[in-house]
Order: C-alpha cells, then structure tokens, then sequence
C-alpha cells in the first residue's frame, strides 16, 4: 500500500507552468468520455494536460510511461469503471508518482457528472488481472457537469 500526503493543490492557481498528466486505460483512448474529460481539465483549469495516447504515442514499454507520468507535477487517473478499481498501467502510473509527492486525483464519471477525489491510498488486489489491478481510495473533493 502506498500512501498520498500531499494535500496542497496548485491547479487554481496563476502559475501556467505546472505539468498535468493524464491517466487512463487504454481501452478508452478515442472514447467520448476521454473527450470529454480532457476538455473539461484543460478548460476547468486552463492549463495544458498530457493525454498520452495524444501526446506521447506508443513508447513501447509500460514502465515508459509511469516515468513520465511521475515527472508530472499532478496526476489524474480516469478509472474505467468509476469505482475506484485501475488497470495495471493507470496502477504503476499512480505507483511511480506517489512515491514522488505528486497531487492525485481519481476522476470518476457518472452519468454527466464527472467527480472529482483526492487519492489517499493506492493498493494492488490479491488476484492478478491487468484491468482489475489495483485500487485507490480516494475522498470526493468536487462534482461537475461535463458538456
């Protein structure tokens, strides 16, 4: 298990140069909801967002990308199935960034509502599965309306 102290968030705030990472699973690159949400960060806090199947394309090797996600100043991660389960990558993902005192956020998507939590624990599950790896756990911090 893995734990998240850091609670100070500088997404409001004027300073344009913070990095903004974007982690989801592979099977909802292209989806609306990956739409969707990417607008809502990039037009919500008017800073530009890092969606990798958009701006790092096929780096290969997964450990790829769980580097550059935890170079990131903050890490939000789309869990597919709104629950608080990841897959294996958006896992290592929040693995490598954790360790490095990252803001996380679970972003969780119902219906038009698109929640927004602070992760303060991330753990794997008991039983492998590459969709079902980890968990986090996370406390609702906002809600918005997608458009």
């Amino acid at each position: 298990m893995c734990t998240n102290l850091n609670l100070e968030s500088r997404l409001y705030s004027q300073d344009k140069t913070i990095v903004v990472y974007f982690s989801h699973s592979k099977s909802t690159y292209g989806t609306e909801n990956e739409k969707l949400i990417l607008d809502f960060l990039k037009n919500e806090f008017k800073i530009e967002v890092i969606c990798p199947n958009n701006d790092l394309g096929d780096l290969m090797y997964p450990p790829n990308y769980a580097h550059v996600a935890s170079e990131a100043d903050v890490l939000f991660v789309w869990g597919e199935y709104n629950d608080g389960q990841l897959s294996k990558g958006c896992f290592d993902e929040l693995e490598a960034s954790i360790h490095k005192g990252k803001e996380l956020y679970l972003l969780e998507v119902h219906g038009s509502i698109l929640h927004i939590r602070w992760i303060s624990n991330i753990d794997k599950n008991k039983d492998f599965d590459f969709f079902d790896y980890g968990y986090a756990t996370s406390a609702e911090l906002k809600k918005f309306e997608l458009k």
